[in-house]
């Protein structure tokens, strides 16, 4: 429970061993020692929210993942002449919010990932 209430606050969850439970392996990540976590915590410090964890509230995250598709969709279909300067920039933000989104919280999405 006490895991579970972590990664609905959204707070990092380290160990030395992983976990046996694969759902809880998504959502902690294996250090060598407290010195690493200390500056992996520090790197990873994020605002905690609890409606951005896939596993914990998967509906909520999947009404949001469905909002932004229909955004994406809404920019990939426009006529090339209707779309804005930038564009390109902003299709690309939003597919990483959306991997994001999607991701185990603490996971770490890049563009080379996708």
């Amino acid at each position: 429970m006490e895991l579970g209430y972590a990664i609905a606050l959204g707070v990092p969850i380290f160990c030395q061993d992983l976990p046996t439970d694969g759902t809880l392996q998504k959502y902690v990540q294996v250090v060598p020692s407290i010195s690493a976590t200390l500056l992996l915590a520090y790197a990873a410090r994020r605002p905690a929210s609890a409606r951005d964890t896939f596993l914990i509230d998967p509906i909520n995250v999947i009404d949001r993942a469905h909002d932004q598709l229909d955004r994406l969709r809404g920019r990939l279909t426009r006529p090339a002449c209707q779309m804005p300067a930038g564009e390109g920039e902003t299709v690309l933000d939003e597919r990483d919010a959306l991997a994001r989104l999607l991701a185990p919280s603490g996971a770490r999405m890049t563009t080379k990932a996708l």
